[in-house]
């Protein structure tokens, strides 16, 4: 069985800052060593202009 969860977050920084960070393998590799769980890795990347 399946739950659903919603959480807000206030980011005290710029819309470009906060997307920059969203944009690097090394964000997402610190959120899935550190803030997980369990530690997972991060097995691909990409990042795609829009």
């Amino acid at each position: 069985m399946s739950t659903r969860s919603e959480n807000t977050v206030t980011i005290n920084h710029p819309i470009e800052k906060v997307h920059k960070a969203y944009s690097t393998k090394e964000f997402w590799e610190f959120i899935t060593t550190n803030l997980s769980p369990e530690p997972g890795e991060v097995n691909e990347f990409t990042t795609e202009e829009v």
